[in-house]
């Protein structure tokens, strides 16, 4: 829909609302359905268009949310993916 570029030359591409699509679970919830974008980067020379880089780059649609809602004592904290509260297990 739209991309950006900003000061440092990185850029920033924003998709339309996508419908329809089947969201990616982490292992043990669910699949981990995958699709697929294909970007190509042009340069503009004098003779013509032409084609500067090619990717092709594979992806899943979730959503990941950091819960913390008040609890006797404190906070809680606990993570949603999907909208779902999910363990997370192993930490340093």
């Amino acid at each position: 829909e739209s991309i950006t570029v900003d000061h440092n030359g990185f850029y920033s591409v924003t998709l339309p609302n996508v419908q329809g699509v089947n969201a990616w679970w982490p292992n043990g919830y669910g699949a981990q359905p995958l699709y697929q974008l294909n970007v190509t980067v042009f340069g503009v020379p004098m003779n013509g268009q032409t084609v500067v880089q090619y990717e092709v780059v594979s992806f899943g649609f979730r959503t990941v949310e950091l819960v913390q809602d008040p609890i006797p004592g404190g906070t809680s904290f606990e993570f949603h993916v999907n909208h779902v509260p999910i363990f997370i297990k192993g930490a340093n």
